[in-house]
């Protein structure tokens, strides 16, 4: 408080929010400490009923300022950053859209490649919502693993639905382009869902753990609301995530050449656009992608070799059912983190066969992930033959 009210430089409106935070802080804590402090040395701890009712009034008044004070402060900093990336926008220059080159220029093959990618999205969405489906419709698959494979799928058909339309249609145009705001659509889409997928999947191995390694207290432990936590913080880091890389790629200034050599927008192609130094905001990104990438998916191998070292205590039939779910949970781990990870744990830098690591990452592991799950689960062939689905 001292601070902020001695400093001219701190006159600014977030500042007074903070001098009036501290102020709150410092009260709300007084309300509680020195009465317990006292409470600590004496033998008999007692409080009149006025006291009480004080206590009370006093808890209820500093947490409610509390609380609406910090929505005040949300809204500050929403002004704020508002006003910062309307300010970055104006600086892209004459930049209005991006011309794509996209896989080929060769129209017998890009027939080609249309018929493979529209066949690829069907099965993508059909295999993906028809888990959905037949998890939500089978009462006996209401464990958490199952809660998790539908959300999976889910996110699945979300993230390939981001690219394929959008490849579909440039198969067949004459020229691709994009405009400068789908574009950073496109790219906050696609960080969305990859940075939720990737907690879900630790979500998922987190669950495979408690299931193998303490099976007596799974249900208690693993039960909807901590499920539903997980859900809620994959969803979080991928927006926070999803929100650094489109703050920084929007602020950045385009002032041409404006063709990228690729058939979606992402960063790194991106920043090799910007006509300004990328090296401190390309590891920056690297940092927030790639490191992330391969911290997670080293921790997730590190717990499924603890998973599996625990099955040496198990029947071999339990074994047998605990190796067939791991190795699919495995299976799509590795599909999914080792071309992100071959992508961005790098500098700035682009290859021709980026495209095509691109296309493994946005549309084949999409189809792949439900086709996994269900050759390799009998539960879910079983619940889908009940409801008249033969696989």
């Amino acid at each position: 408080m001292v601070t902020v009210l001695a400093s001219p430089s701190l006159g600014s409106p977030m500042y007074f929010f903070l001098a009036n935070l501290s102020l709150l802080d410092a009260v709300y804590s007084t309300v509680f400490s020195p009465k317990l402090l006292t409470d600590l040395l004496t033998g008999r701890k007692t409080i009149s009923f006025p006291a009480c009712m004080g206590q009370l009034f006093s808890e209820h008044l500093f947490a409610g300022a509390e609380i609406f004070l910090l929505v005040a402060m949300a809204y500050d900093r929403y002004v704020a950053i508002s006003i910062l990336l309307e300010d970055c926008m104006g600086h892209r220059n004459n930049v209005t859209e991006f011309v794509l080159l996209g896989l080929t220029q060769d129209p017998s093959a890009q027939t080609a490649l249309f018929v493979m990618f529209l066949l690829i999205y069907t099965v993508t969405i059909v295999g993906n919502v028809l888990t959905m489906v037949t998890v939500l419709a089978s009462p006996s698959l209401g464990s958490p693993m199952y809660f998790f494979l539908a959300n999976l799928s889910l996110l699945d058909a979300v993230y390939s639905t981001v690219f394929s339309p959008k490849l579909l249609t440039d198969l067949l145009a004459g020229r691709k382009t994009i405009s400068f705001p789908a574009c950073m659509s496109q790219l906050f889409s696609e960080h969305l869902f990859a940075g939720a997928e990737i907690f879900l999947l630790v979500a998922m191995a987190y669950d495979r753990y408690v299931a193998i390694c303490k099976p007596l207290h799974y249900l208690t432990i693993m039960n909807r609301k901590v499920c539903i936590l997980f859900l809620v913080v994959s969803w979080t880091g991928g927006f926070s995530h999803s929100v650094i890389q489109l703050v920084f790629v929007s602020c950045l200034p385009f002032c041409g050449p404006k063709v990228i050599d690729h058939f979606l927008c992402d960063m790194y192609p991106l920043l090799e656009l910007v006509c300004t130094d990328t090296y401190l905001i390309g590891f920056t990104v690297s940092a927030n992608g790639g490191a992330i990438c391969m911290v997670i998916f080293i921790l997730l191998l590190i717990s499924y070799g603890i998973v599996f070292t625990s099955l040496k205590t198990h029947s071999q039939e339990g074994r047998h059912k605990a190796l067939s779910t791991c190795s699919s949970h495995i299976i799509v781990v590795v599909l999914f983190f080792v071309p992100c990870i071959f992508v961005y744990v790098r500098p700035v830098s682009t290859f021709p066969f980026d495209k095509f690591i691109a296309i493994f990452y946005t549309l084949i592991t999409p189809m792949l992930n439900p086709l996994i799950y269900t050759l390799r689960n009998s539960e879910i062939q079983n619940s889908m033959k009940n409801s008249g689905i033969r696989i």
